[in-house]
């Protein structure tokens, strides 16, 4: 299934946006998260996205992050995070 993040992941959106994770989590496997419209991320956001990544793999589920924009890019480069989100 193909799921669109939210354009702002900051700590602001990060109650919203687990709960959205945890529903993406329990829908029919393999999941596609499209990172298309990441304005602004903060350590918040990207510690929760890296959460829905890291108990998704735990439980099997296949899940890639595709379109992943220069901000969010720069994110996940800053925390080092990079073998998380590869494919």
């Amino acid at each position: 299934m193909n799921f669109l993040l939210v354009e702002s992941l900051e700590i602001s959106t990060v109650l919203d946006s687990k709960a959205n994770y945890l529903q993406w989590l329990s829908l029919a496997p393999p999941l596609t998260i499209d990172a298309s419209q990441v304005n602004s991320v903060d350590a918040a956001g990207m510690q929760l996205l890296a959460s829905l990544f890291m108990t998704a793999k735990r439980a099997g589920i296949e899940i890639t992050l595709v379109h992943a924009t220069n901000t969010l890019n720069e994110g996940i480069a800053l925390l080092g995070l990079e073998s998380l989100f590869a494919e």
